[in-house]
């Protein structure tokens, strides 16, 4: 205890106390207030996917209520009525979602200039994409915003530092979890703020945050159960997408600010319950957030989704195909005309016509018959036809790409590979929205790790070895290995293929195909597990890893199992390139020692020092 401490001196102290627990309960106040406003102006969007979710389960005898605004389930006008479901939606974005997935996400990272030290530093940057894109975390990730973007029009990433494992984690959102401060522009970076709302468990932001905050009821989405769908005596159930209640959770707010005049390095507030969890800047002074879109819409922060285009054509699908039903029904249980009187016709309506048992009517009235039912119409079954066809249109498939089905006269082998072309161009476009978020995806992962390893940090793999140094983040150019898939089908590719090898441009001069040649083609034709490796192939795989070594500072060695004839070859293929030039005019020395390697092997191979196989 100090003893020059005066009340004065404590006065003043529980003062500032006091004013500190204001500011805290302002900024929370704050937070959970602008949540609320920016949830309620989002609730038309939140509605419409909503009803997709709906659609996409099979609960479609739902609509938007805009005066409740709210979804609402209604029946069939009358209880006769056939109410069923004939979903063509979930096949179709099923399809969607197979195709999308083999676009091509593979991410690599190009030089800012070509020189040997940035083709080393975007070699670092490259691998690091590349292993955490074959990691589990990715996969999950990228699988659920891929299907939220498809559902919605909208997915998430969420990336964060993990300063346990010195590593970035990454996680993905629903558009249901992100609140813009406003919905006009249509990037993430254009928005001044932005709001995370998840729920979690209170346990779960105890252990996290150390605090003490008492869980209570918090409303959610989850798929449940509703009656309704059937008729002509019949009630079945189907999936929906509804309001629930999840207990012993806390609603999290994530506030972000990006910098501006009042906060130059931006702003992070997290707030759960009445309590401040954590304020302080915005890490690297962007949002750690990337949004993936299905169809952007010009002027609008929230993508579209497709479904929202075949929700009409659904109800009108399944408007003819129940009626079709009512039609068969009547005509199959058989429909009597009967005399007013003649017949009971309590006992009639509850039991119906019963078969083998007799119909008992009035003497003298005139005899009970069925009614002739006219002949259904082709026009509704031509109707059902072109729905079916209009919905796969409006999707960007097909019936060639959904099942393999081709249009009445299509039998050529040109149409039908123009009609392939027709279908992954379309889908493409879907495709390349995706793949512009994985891009920005890449870019954000990279700034995270330059903020987060220390000045001389790495980054290495679960076996330790170094996968990259921190020095080498810093190249931001990051791209794709390859074009997008869907542009050109492997069968084309394929195609193409045996038709050079056919046509002989992989054969010597003597017509004769090499033995590397052909394993090649056996790898393109069937992969690489089914056609395997052989030695040579290791061989020169060994050579080109050497390579990679020595950009990276490494010094190759000579080991008695190389075959000097091909790592002469892919040395002096590494060589002849313009990186290692510019190398041995910046740095001859270093360059030097690569030459002497090659020239190590040219004596070897001279003194006939060979591996024998």
């Amino acid at each position: 205890m100090n003893p020059f401490r005066t009340k004065r001196d404590e006065r003043e102290k529980d003062r500032a106390s006091e004013k500190r627990v204001r500011e805290k309960s302002d900024l929370v106040r704050m937070v959970e207030e602008e949540a609320k406003r920016r949830k309620e102006r989002r609730l038309p969007y939140e509605l419409q996917w909503r009803l997709n979710a709906n659609f996409l389960l099979g609960n479609q005898h739902c609509d938007i209520n805009i005066h409740r605004m709210t979804v609402e389930n209604y029946k069939p006008l009358y209880e006769y009525m056939s109410g069923e479901v004939f979903n063509r939606i979930a096949p179709i974005m099923e399809t969607r979602l197979a195709h999308l997935s083999t676009a091509g996400y593979e991410l690599t990272v190009l030089p800012a200039e070509e020189n040997s030290e940035d083709l080393l530093k975007a070699d670092g940057a490259a691998r690091l994409l590349a292993r955490f894109q074959q990691s589990k975390e990715y996969a999950s990730a990228f699988s659920r915003a891929l299907g939220l973007c498809e559902q919605t029009g909208n997915g998430f990433l969420l990336c964060f530092w993990d300063e346990k494992q010195k590593r970035v984690g990454l996680t993905a959102l629903s558009p249901y979890e992100v609140l813009p401060e406003d919905f006009g522009n249509e990037t993430v970076e254009d928005r001044p703020s932005m709001i995370l709302e998840q729920i979690k468990s209170a346990k779960e932001v105890n252990d996290l945050y150390g605090c003490q905050l008492e869980g209570e009821p918090v409303s959610g989405y989850q798929i449940g159960a509703r009656a309704g769908v059937g008729g002509f005596g019949y009630e079945g159930a189907s999936s929906s997408f509804e309001i629930a209640v999840k207990d012993q959770a806390v609603l999290l707010h994530t506030y972000m600010e990006k910098p501006g005049r009042r906060w130059p390095y931006g702003r992070l507030l997290i707030t759960a319950g009445d309590q401040l969890l954590y304020e302080g800047v915005l890490p690297g002074g962007e949002y750690p957030l990337v949004q993936l879109k299905s169809k952007e819409v010009s002027g609008q922060f929230y993508g579209k989704s497709v479904i929202e285009d075949l929700i009409p054509l659904q109800r009108c699908y399944n408007g003819i195909q129940n009626r079709i039903n009512d039609f068969i029904n009547r005509s199959t249980c058989g429909q009597l005309l009967v005399e007013d009187g003649s017949v009971d016709a309590d006992d009639l309506n509850e039991k119906g016509l019963v078969p083998g048992e007799p119909i008992l009517y009035r003497r003298g009235s005139q005899l009970p018959k069925i009614l002739e039912e006219p002949p259904l119409s082709e026009m509704a079954s031509a109707q059902c036809r072109q729905l079916a066809e209009d919905m796969e249109y409006v999707a960007g498939v097909s019936g060639l790409m959904a099942s393999g089905t081709l249009p009445g006269g299509v039998t050529s082998g040109a149409a039908i590979n123009t009609l392939r072309g027709i279908d992954t161009v379309r889908l493409a476009v879907f495709a390349e929205n995706i793949r512009k978020g994985i891009r920005n995806w890449g870019r954000l992962l990279l700034h995270l790790y330059r903020l987060g390893l220390p000045e001389q940090g790495r980054v290495t793999d679960e076996e330790g070895k170094t996968v990259c140094f921190r020095r080498d983040l810093n190249s931001d150019r990051v791209g794709f290995q390859k074009e997008n898939r869907l542009l050109e089908r492997e069968e084309e590719k394929k195609a193409r293929y045996i038709e050079a090898l056919q046509l002989g441009l992989f054969s010597d001069s003597q017509g004769i195909l090499p033995e590397d040649a052909k394993k090649r083609a056996l790898r393109r034709l069937l992969g690489r597990e089914e056609a395997g490796e052989s030695e040579e192939e290791r061989q020169s795989a060994n050579a080109q890893n050497e390579n990679e070594a020595f950009r990276r500072g490494e010094i190759p060695r000579l080991l008695p199992l190389d075959d000097h004839r091909l790592h002469l070859r892919e040395h002096r293929l590494y060589a002849l390139q313009k990186p290692f030039r510019k190398l041995y005019e910046e740095d001859p020395e270093r360059a030097q020692v690569f030459l002497d390697h090659i020239q190590a092997h040219e004596q070897a191979l001279q003194k006939g020092e060979k591996y024998e196989r």
